[in-house]
């Protein structure tokens, strides 16, 4: 198999040399015959480290296993203390049996080629749907999604936003034809072929073989080497599978040369406590902290004050006459919610339950709870005092944001050195496909806005015992224009989480102790990602406007749509919108059968080798994280990211604000506010971007599988500024 794991009996002792105590997950010191028992009962339990251990993933070095195969598994349940299990599991060994169920670590070379049969052992809880669905066969053993047949005929154009005024496209969370223990894999952050990295793929319906597919994955030479990860992205199943645990770390290394020493960090949805529900009704989403419950249809439940909540439909009436408005401008509008208030961030937590659990490699991450952490002691790590040392932090979180800061004991805020910001070096240079030496290799923040997908590569030099911690989100700490660091009005309080407590160790022969931080300098050089905004920034073609938008309809009805495309950059505010039809996520095969190279039919057409400026609007009462597939992007304007030319980066991930509500006290507590929608902007260069279908989406994964989410072509030769 090729799978490396910390040997049994290594002690923390044995890490020093390389700066890091970090001791072997103690599951891993289990006798076989007790991990042989487990995995009889229950194949997805967690590793339970002592208090106090960071537990290391296994890791699957491509470079001398191209080759290997990963299981994707259900927990069934445990019968003694603490009864905690992962609803489901990626892992690395045949028959269930593990020593370790955290997801083993990819590491890949640039330029490398590796192989990897991913087998579904998922069991279905459920009848398959009668008739079954005409399945056909894509590559690697794998099969198309089945389509969700003829797209809905659109509505005319209609007053945008407002729950009462706007005629949307009727679409269903889950297809009737969708099995419960169907799965897929999505390289996250990787500039490969969208025919590989292929998210329409299915593995219940996979023929010749079931249940299996085979992945064989090029990584570029041009590949940014930095911090990427894996998880499943089934449409409708994302949510209950990424945060059941279906999710782990790829790292891609430079080649031919030396890596820093670091520490991976995946931050993920707690096990839950007793035995997991059906995969259908999982919703992973113990899945955002500070919510107080295990069920986000639940969640909204209470936030609208209906019951039951999924039971909420729109009112007959007549629809209004159609309004047009400027697309690149929009007009306040009523919200598709019925807001509690006008408060940005709801309470904090004051208990503990499922949706404040987070974990970092499998430990337990303490959150604090009427100010006390919970559980008191969280995962730790040593470095030798003076060394500096490389954190990988990953988001693998179904919902959860985390907001990255470190902080020595006196509660002091210690500048993060970034590094590297989902997967891509600060100093790196795309259009080269390299690192570019005249620019400096780390940005400093004092805190960094971690969307769920979101990666952050921070460089800790030890002096003092400091602490890596998701900073508490309230009205009082907020971004540099105002915007608070929360999930927004129907979103979810952020408590403090203590991610990892990093210790200096006096090496021998050290001279000294150091007493103060060395100082941190800010180079005054631009960044790799202000070159991009800088040259290409003129090259614009096109600007898109993208508007995302949420109503509690027959559960949910998440949308994201174009509402606005113009030849060319800075279009002016009175552009017109396009027709405001709000765009299902919608399974329909281009051709009938799809063909392999144009499997479902998008919506956006973007011209190969473009630079197209997208004007991202958030038109709903809570937070998203919007993502893209194969590519990676710069922010022009967001309150939570840097767009000065010292600072920026790139990135695939970004967190759009709530909207505001403009008009509190209009209307009580219950009703529809007006809000106006909040703009996030943002460069992307295609230039680099295999041609193909892939998606877009907000990686909040209960939006994501409750349909905001498109469909965007890369095409060869097509004209510059087609809609």
């Amino acid at each position: 198999m090729g799978v490396f794991k910390p040997a049994a009996g290594v002690t923390a002792a044995g890490f020093l040399a390389v700066a890091v105590l970090a001791a072997a997950p103690s599951s891993s010191l289990r006798s076989t015959a007790a991990s042989a028992a487990t995995a009889a009962t229950a194949p997805c339990v967690p590793n339970r480290p002592a208090p106090g251990v960071l537990p290391v993933p296994p890791t699957i070095d491509t470079a001398k296993t191209p080759k290997f195969t990963i299981w994707v598994d259900r927990g069934k349940g445990v019968g003694t203390a603490p009864n905690l299990t992962y609803p489901y599991c990626y892992v690395d060994t045949d028959g269930g049996a593990t020593a370790y169920v955290e997801a083993p670590t990819i590491r890949v070379k640039q330029g490398a080629t590796f192989t990897m049969t991913l087998v579904n052992r998922i069991p279905r809880s459920g009848p398959a749907p009668s008739p079954a669905p005409s399945i056909i066969p894509a590559d690697g053993d794998c099969a198309w999604l089945p389509d969700d047949g003829p797209l809905p005929t659109p509505n005319p154009q209609m007053t945008p936003g407002g729950y009462f005024e706007h005629a949307r496209v009727p679409q269903h969370a889950m297809p009737p034809w969708m099995l419960d223990n169907d799965t897929n894999f999505h390289t996250h952050g990787w500039h490969v072929s969208p025919y590989v990295d292929n998210v329409f793929k299915s593995l219940a319906y996979a023929e010749p073989t079931a249940n299996t597919c085979v992945y064989v994955f090029t990584v570029r030479s041009s590949q940014p080497p930095g911090t990427y990860w894996y998880h499943a992205h089934l449409h409708g199943l994302s949510n209950a599978q990424v945060g059941g645990g279906l999710a782990g770390a790829l790292i891609v290394e430079t080649s031919g040369a030396a890596e820093p020493p670091s520490t991976l960090l995946v931050i993920k949805n707690a096990p839950v406590r007793g035995t997991p529900a059906p995969a259908l009704k999982a919703m992973g989403g113990m899945a955002m902290p500070g919510m107080g419950g295990s069920n986000l249809e639940a969640h909204y439940d209470a936030i609208v004050g209906r019951a039951p909540f999924r039971g909420l439909r729109k009112p007959a009436a007549a629809p209004p006459t159609p309004i047009a408005f400027a697309a690149f401008s929009p007009p306040p509008w009523r919200s598709g919610f019925p807001l509690p208030g006008p408060q940005y961030c709801p309470a904090q937590p004051t208990t503990l339950g499922d949706a404040t659990l987070l974990a970092v490699n499998g430990a337990a991450i303490p959150t604090y709870i009427n100010g006390k952490p919970i559980p008191a002691i969280g995962p730790r790590v040593s470095q030798i005092r003076g060394t500096t040392r490389r954190y990988r932090i990953v988001n693998a979180a179904a919902n959860a944001y985390v907001n990255v800061e470190t902080v020595d004991d006196a509660g002091n805020i210690i500048p993060l050195v970034v590094a590297g910001r989902d997967g891509v070096p600060v100093n790196w240079n795309l259009e080269t496909g390299r690192i570019d030496p005249s620019e400096p290799p780390t940005v400093v923040e004092p805190n960094v806005f971690v969307p769920p997908s979101g990666r952050v590569d921070i460089d800790v030099t030890a002096f003092r015992p400091l602490t890596i911690i998701s900073a508490e989100g309230t009205t009082s700490v907020t971004s540099k224009d105002g915007t608070p660091f929360c999930t927004g009005y129907v979103g979810s309080a952020m408590s403090r989480l203590n991610i990892l407590r990093v210790q200096p160790l006096l090496a021998a022969g050290a001279p000294h102790l150091m007493a103060t931080a060395p100082a941190v300098q800010q180079h005054q050089l631009r960044s790799a990602a202000a070159v991009l905004v800088q040259n290409d920034a003129p090259k614009v073609t096109t600007s898109r406007a993208i508007t995302f938008t949420m109503y509690p309809e027959g559960c949910c009805n998440w949308n994201v749509t174009e509402t606005g495309v113009y030849a060319g950059r800075n279009p002016p505010p009175s552009v017109k919108a396009l027709p405001f039809t709000e765009r299902p996520f919608w399974l329909a095969p281009g051709a009938n059968p799809p063909d392999p190279k144009y499997p479902y039919v998008p919506w956006i057409r973007v011209p190969q080798h473009a630079v197209e400026e997208w004007y991202l609007y958030n038109a709903t009462p809570e937070i998203h994280a919007f993502h893209i597939h194969q590519l990676s992007f710069v922010a022009e304007y967001s309150p939570f990211e840097a767009t000065n030319p010292y600072q920026q980066v790139f990135l695939d991930t970004i967190a759009l604000p709530a909207a505001h509500i403009t008009r509190p006290g209009v209307t009580p507590p219950g009703s529809y506010p007006v809000i106006t929608p909040s703009l996030t902007k943002i460069l992307i260069d295609f230039r680099n971007v295999d041609p193909g279908v892939f998606v877009f989406h907000c990686h909040m994964l209960f939006h994501e599988d409750h349909g905001m989410m498109g469909i965007v072509e890369v095409v060869p030769g097509l004209k510059a500024g087609t809609p």
